[in-house]
């Protein structure tokens, strides 16, 4: 959402930013509690009020819900991943009634939006029970933050993957690919950004935190990016955000064919999209072997994610689903 702030700014619309975050000092509980109270007397102010990826508790979210209707206020429910599911699919009686609490916490909170924004076809479908009025955008990137760098020719072939110690589970689909890709090629390293650490004999790896200030500086030292998923409900939901990172600094990228990612690859042209370990081995193997094609691919992404993927793009889709719900003459259109 912070992405979003210039171009509010641009247009002259005001707003007010609340981070839920976390208090050490008061503790979770009564620290939740203050920024409720704070969000309160501010919505008072606003006309819109934007909720970013919360989740209020079932009876919270239906007093939220008489207290925006009352005073008039229109509610915009923004969130990425399947945050009415959970990450890894439980068989237990306690992870079942989690699910419910979770998937109950969502749908009170969705029902107080006049307008749901999510990143693809899978959220839509289960959040068309709930609202008819859905805006879809996938990522966005900021291609100013996120660009190429001029390619040299170098010996070394850099194969890469940025996420979170959480999402480090899906590395083992392709672990045993990057084993059977480096005994073929010794000049590759298999880079990782933000993982748990991974220890595998015979893989030449590099391992790096993930960190703001330095994160486009590891990224832009790959030659190519890798999104290996499950296929489950949780990786259905997700956004294929680092899809659009790689592809937004000019690498081609291979990718499962889960969700959103098999729209956002086009496959052959941006890169590749692979099933079987058969299939990912064949196509890093291809791209390690041409470097001409390789760097067409990422040329290609490069475009593709200016034109269709970048903040330029969704910003007035945004902000103009914005002013709609707000009474006519409070705001002018973007332009």
């Amino acid at each position: 959402m912070f992405q979003y702030l210039p171009y509010f700014s641009r247009q002259k619309i005001p707003f007010k930013v609340l981070i839920l975050g976390h208090s050490e000092i008061l503790g979770q509980r009564l620290h939740y509690y203050l920024v409720l109270v704070k969000f309160i007397f501010y919505c008072f102010f606003y006309e819109v009020i934007f909720i970013q990826k919360v989740l209020f508790r079932r009876q919270v979210a239906k007093i939220f819900n008489l207290f925006f209707r009352y005073f008039n206020k229109k509610v915009v429910f923004d969130f990425d991943d399947a945050i009415y599911t959970m990450h890894n699919s439980f068989e237990g009686s306690q992870e079942r009634r989690i699910k419910r609490i979770i998937r109950s916490n969502f749908e009170e909170t969705a029902r107080i939006a006049d307008l749901i924004v999510l990143e693809n076809e899978f959220n839509k479908e289960y959040v068309k029970k709930i609202s008819s009025n859905i805006l879809t955008i996938t990522g966005p990137i900021d291609i100013a933050r996120y660009f190429p760098v001029p390619s040299s020719e170098k010996e070394t072939i850099v194969i890469g993957w940025i996420g979170s110690p959480s999402t480090t589970v899906y590395l083992d689909l392709i672990l045993p690919v990057m084993q059977k890709i480096q005994e073929k090629h010794n000049n590759t390293i298999f880079k990782t950004i933000g993982a748990n650490d991974i220890k595998l004999p015979n893989i030449n790896i590099k391992q790096t935190f993930w960190n703001l200030k330095t994160e486009v500086s590891e990224l832009h030292e790959f030659d190519i990016g890798i999104m290996p998923l499950t296929d489950d409900k949780w990786s259905q939901g997700k956004g294929g955000y680092k899809i659009l990172q790689y592809m937004a600094i000019g690498i081609p990228v291979v990718a499962s064919p889960v969700g959103i990612n098999s729209k956002i690859v086009l496959d052959g042209k941006t890169g590749f999209l692979a099933q079987t370990q058969e299939e990912w081995y064949l196509k890093l193997d291809y791209l390690i072997t041409h470097s001409e094609e390789r760097k067409k691919m990422g040329r290609c992404g490069r475009q593709i994610a200016v034109e269709e993927y970048s903040f330029d793009v969704a910003a007035p889709l945004l902000i103009n689903s914005i002013i709609s719900l707000a009474q006519p003459t409070s705001i002018s259109n973007m332009k």
